[in-house]
């Protein structure tokens, strides 16, 4: 490969995290992390629950995906300045 086709594949693996982080940002906002249900408290990982359940019966996935929007805001925000 020459600096060509490794520049090349630097920007498409770049458009696609900037792709893959703006679908995070869309998906991961419709649903609140806050929704507790006690019924399903620590839970192992099924396929209703990717990650499983923590004391709360919060679905440790969707805390996951809120903690990476937070996380991107952030990123994005310190790129900005």
């Amino acid at each position: 490969m020459n600096l060509y086709m490794y520049i090349k594949l630097i920007y498409r693996f770049n458009a696609a995290l900037v792709g893959i982080s703006l679908l995070g940002l869309y998906f991961g906002s419709l649903k609140r992390v806050d929704d507790f249900n006690l019924a399903q408290v620590l839970q192992p990982p099924s396929m209703s629950h990717w990650f499983g359940t923590d004391e709360l019966g919060r679905d440790f996935f969707w805390v996951f995906i809120q903690s990476l929007i937070h996380s991107l805001l952030f990123a994005l925000g310190v790129m900005a300045v």
